[in-house]
């Protein structure tokens, strides 16, 4: 019998995070579906894996409540959690599944267990550096019952994998080819390697810093907003808004792009930089754990501090050293290269767990 894949169609899931499965060879090892009733009243398969589930889609309350009567159907429940940043939603609903695979986690997975100012750890270093205030803020994340639970906590893949230059229309396309073959088609949707052939060599020597902080929780884009005050007025970067179109055109012109956080650490601007040949330069990721690792400090990456007390410093003696710069762009090149010939691997992982 196959493993039965209830996935939560929003953009990042479908384009994303399933992307893997996709293009897999052991795609047919899955039955891929979207539709929960379906899967509470019809679905004969003993196991199930939820991918970005309860996101938008279950009231406050109800989780546990869904659980059981899942518990009671599958022999087997894991689940894939690909909200945006190393916290997690939902350690109080450890207890329901064999594995707990997420895009990145803490390095330290003790920072579970400690409530974090605005519930981000990023949010809460600038609570203390700063004093930052927020009203109102959001309601504190769930705590582990056990904290042996966190020992089901494992690495799945992140945003490396799926369709790059971000598309607009993409997810569209990808809901409603879904919908019309659930599953069978989907990977003609998309690339199945953007990498191939000689890294680019763009040959301008700015730094992109095209990002805003408007719509994200104050506490949330106060990174944002910091980064682009310490970068105003520097020749060295590139700020301010211009036409979709013409920012995929200067990211494939530009030496380095400026990466901050999001609502998480990994956003699609890190894969956009080492996609295009230029130098990802971002606040240092030294506390998470993802796959494929493009975050090595001063390997793969150069980062900065999480204060932007550095980033010209950083980025001027980046653009003096030629050789330090084709050192990082290559080795990430080569590290997302190689990772999108492993896919494979990873989903023989979520098999073997099945199984164990």
């Amino acid at each position: 019998m196959r493993i039965t894949v209830l996935f939560n169609p929003k953009k990042i899931t479908i384009s994303y995070t399933m992307y893997p499965f996709w293009m897999s060879k052991f795609k047919k090892e899955f039955l891929f579906t979207t539709d929960l009733e379906w899967v509470k009243k019809s679905d004969k398969n003993k196991k199930l894996l939820l991918i970005g589930w309860f996101s938008g889609q279950d009231h406050e309350g109800l989780h546990k409540q869904l659980l059981e009567f899942l518990s009671n159907k599958y022999e087997v429940i894991s689940f894939m959690d690909d909200n945006d940043g190393t916290e997690s939603h939902y350690l109080d609903l450890l207890g329901y599944f064999k594995v707990y695979y997420k895009k990145q986690v803490f390095l330290n997975k003790d920072n579970y267990l400690l409530d974090f100012y605005g519930n981000r750890i990023f949010t809460d270093y600038y609570r203390q550096k700063f004093g930052i205030n927020e009203e109102p803020l959001p309601k504190k994340l769930p705590k582990v019952i056990n904290s042996d639970y966190l020992k089901k906590i494992k690495v799945s893949w992140n945003l490396a994998f799926g369709q790059y230059p971000v598309l607009k229309h993409r997810h569209y396309i990808a809901k409603f080819l879904f919908k019309m073959t659930k599953g069978e088609w989907m990977d003609n949707c998309f690339s199945r390697n953007p990498i191939f052939g000689q890294i680019p060599s763009p040959g301008l020597l700015k730094c992109q810093a095209r990002f805003g902080y408007k719509g994200y929780r104050e506490s949330i884009g106060y990174q944002r907003k910091l980064f682009l005050e310490k970068v105003s007025g520097n020749p060295q970067f590139l700020s301010g808004r211009i036409p979709f179109r013409e920012y995929n055109k200067e990211i494939k012109e530009v030496g380095a792009i400026l990466s901050p956080f999001g609502w998480g650490e990994i956003c699609y601007r890190d894969f956009e930089a080492i996609l295009n040949g230029a130098i990802l330069v971002k606040p240092n990721m030294d506390h998470v754990e993802t796959w494929p690792n493009v975050y090595l400090t001063n390997q793969t990456y150069l980062p900065v501090e999480w204060d932007g007390s550095n980033i010209g410093n950083q980025v001027e003696t980046l653009f003096d050293n030629s050789s330090f710069m084709n050192e990082l762009r290559v080795n990430a090149w080569e590290t997302l290269k190689n990772s999108y010939f492993k896919m494979d691997e990873k989903i023989m992982v979520i098999l073997e767990d099945f199984k164990q």
